[in-house]
């Protein structure tokens, strides 16, 4: 079932977006906290609903707080129940991965007749219905997280080399592209294997900071003042989170969305590289 704000049910449903309950509110907040390493989640939902006659329901055990689960991609469903306000489960490794989606709901116990709320909106205040177990009363908008070990994963994990077309770049140019879950380096098909080449040869020596200074670098110093001001389109990408997560693990870094030199932080990230590059051998001219 998705939120739909203008769904349309056979009986008042406190809901976001509409005005069956206009003096009444129905929220969850949910927290997840997950194990470093590792894709076990731990997650706490606490519910606040105001509407006396819907409290009364639960209070009689005619109605229960009900946290639907739903990780599409490890095709997981369950849905906690709880006669409280609050509740809490662990997932253990594997259960959710990808996009989860939290999705928060007041639900009939039991079948109920001729039912009435004094809160409900005065078109429908001489009415009474009949609802049947398992019925929606109230619901929240859904929840969406994110579950992986993007946060856990080095910096350098978050780049992505690839070759486009010669015509669409003009050769000894690279750009970034920043809408998928890696951030891609576009180089012709001719610097890719120069670059690839490159890499292949100085990866386990000193030299390969020459690299880092002259493509990494810069990279990251444009990912990060773009990161800055694109939470709302780049949040969900897994570069993102992981960028965040070295931010935030960085002494010296300011956070994303900071006025912060990104100039030094991307040094910082990436340790110093410039710092690092092997002197080079001076040459006997006699």
């Amino acid at each position: 079932m998705r939120f739909d704000p203008a769904k349309s049910y056979p009986h008042p449903v406190l809901r976001p977006g509409s005005t069956d309950y206009p003096q009444a509110e129905f929220q969850v907040e949910i927290t997840s906290d997950r194990y470093r390493g590792g894709t076990k989640l731990r997650v706490s939902a606490a519910f606040e609903l105001s509407d006396p006659d819907l409290l009364a329901l639960v209070s009689a055990g005619k109605a229960l707080y009900v946290l639907r689960v739903l990780a599409s991609k490890t095709h997981f469903r369950k849905a906690l129940t709880s006669e409280e306000p609050k509740m809490e489960e662990t997932f253990r490794e594997g259960l959710l991965h990808g996009r989860v989606v939290f999705s928060p709901f007041l639900v009939s116990r039991e079948s109920l007749r001729n039912f009435a709320a004094a809160g409900w909106h005065t078109d429908y205040s001489s009415l009474r219905f009949d609802i049947d177990a398992g019925s929606v009363l109230a619901e929240d908008e859904p929840k969406e997280y994110w579950i992986d070990t993007a946060e856990d994963s080095p910096i350098g994990s978050i780049f992505k080399v690839e070759p486009v077309d010669g015509r669409a770049l003009d050769g000894g140019i690279w750009r970034c592209r920043m809408n998928e879950q890696k951030v891609i380096l576009e180089m012709t098909k001719t610097d890719y294997e120069r670059f690839i080449s490159a890499r292949a040869q100085v990866r386990d020596t000193a030299d390969v900071q020459y690299l880092m200074n002259a493509i990494y670098l810069p990279a990251l110093v444009w990912v990060l003042q773009e990161a800055d001001r694109g939470e709302e389109e780049f949040g969900e990408l897994r570069w993102y989170r992981s960028l965040k997560a070295r931010l935030d693990d960085t002494a010296g870094c300011g956070k994303l969305g900071a006025k912060a030199d990104r100039l030094r932080d991307a040094q910082r990230l990436l340790q110093a590289p410039f710092g690092r590059m092997p002197l080079m051998t001076k040459v006997d001219a006699s």
